[in-house]
């Protein structure tokens, strides 16, 4: 049951842009790396504001914890809202379609990984120093190239982003073996169910 809406059209706009991503990544461990960028991306764009005088008084007029405590209600805030437009409704359908993605959920059926995303599953912790590298370098080259930030249009590139590219490209370049092995590995969750290995990578 969707609650009362809490952001702005602007908003709104901005968090649908990104849920065909967050559809794609849901049932991987790459889940938790898509809140950690999107969380961040959000406190760019919209920052939270001061705290109260009775957010402050809550918790004793500390001011560290208080920006904590409102950074965090915010961060929870944005999880839910993916989660909330994901779930199937009484009629057994989920959101509308975004960005020509279809969000349509059905409990029964869990849906199957794309071969990437079990590829993913599969070589992540073994492949994340490589991905980490990578990203620095893309950051530190965009910096250099862009001294006064994010102006004129150039946004920084999203770590988030990076490492989708990155494993697909990888996943593309993969010997014969290895694909029938992740293509085994997709079966099988498959059958498990996604969403249900999920539940140890959620928030």
């Amino acid at each position: 049951m969707m609650g009362r809406k809490w952001t702005t059209n602007a908003q709104e706009a901005w968090l649908r842009k990104e849920l065909p991503m967050f559809l794609q990544v849901d049932s991987t461990q790459m889940r938790k790396r898509f809140f950690d960028d999107i969380c961040i991306a959000w406190q760019g764009k919209w920052p939270d504001t001061e705290p109260t005088a009775e957010e402050l008084a809550k918790v004793g007029g500390d001011l560290t914890e208080a920006v904590a405590t409102k950074r965090q209600k915010k961060d929870k805030q944005v999880k839910a809202w993916f989660d909330n437009h994901k779930r199937p409704t009484l009629s057994g359908k989920g959101d509308q379609s975004v960005d020509g993605v279809r969000t349509l959920l059905n409990l029964a059926k869990p849906r199957a990984w794309h071969p990437w995303q079990a590829y993913a599953d599969l070589v992540y912790p073994q492949l994340k120093p490589e991905i980490d590298a990578g990203y620095a370098a893309l950051l530190k080259s965009w910096n250099k190239e862009n001294p006064e930030g994010e102006k004129n249009g150039q946004k920084k590139p999203i770590r988030f982003v990076f490492m989708n590219e990155f494993l697909r490209e990888r996943y593309q370049a993969e010997t014969d073996e290895m694909k029938a092995k992740v293509e085994e590995h997709r079966k099988k969750m498959h059958e498990v169910g996604p969403d249900e290995v999920n539940r140890q990578y959620q928030m």
